[in-house]
């Protein structure tokens, strides 16, 4: 027991160091770009949680109900590998549809984004990073299920 409330603690305070680095960031944003430049940015990264939704493919919740079924090291190891293949094929293969669908005039502006080149640099690493966001889902969904949080993680799946 004492084990899962340490697990669980150091994952909250993982949650509230990326919060506050993300209000940091947000407000430093704010201030350099303008409230019209930071609106800018606030849709190129919406939009880039597209590409996220898309290349994760919920895959965290499945895997981690995967991983708390498992009963070896190595069955674990082949669900992280699996789901990591997974990403990185639909991240490769959106960057082949979604790139050069981004990099029209039309789209963007309909997107209230001004095509001009800083922007175009803006969306296109937001859209080369998204991948990380999932695989980074992925390993958390890996390390957090062993730890002894197998019927947690049973629960919330079903």
């Amino acid at each position: 027991m004492k084990k899962i409330f340490f697990s669980i603690s150091q994952l909250a305070g993982m949650q509230i160091v990326v919060a506050l680095t993300g209000i940091v960031r947000n407000k430093v944003l704010a201030l350099r770009m303008g409230p019209a430049g930071f609106g800018e940015f606030s849709q190129m990264v919406a939009v880039a949680s597209i590409v996220y939704a898309l290349v994760s493919l919920g895959l965290g919740l499945g895997l981690g109900r995967n991983i708390a079924a498992s009963r070896t090291p190595e069955e674990r190891q082949r669900h992280l590998s699996t789901a990591n293949f997974m990403v990185l094929a639909v991240s490769v293969a959106s960057w082949l549809v979604i790139i050069p669908l981004f990099y029209r005039h039309d789209v963007l502006t309909s997107l209230g984004i001004k095509p001009v080149p800083t922007n175009y640099w803006a969306i296109g690493f937001l859209f080369l990073l998204k991948p990380l966001d999932a695989l980074k889902g992925n390993y958390l969904a890996f390390l957090a299920c062993p730890l002894g949080l197998n019927r947690t993680a049973s629960g919330r799946s079903l």
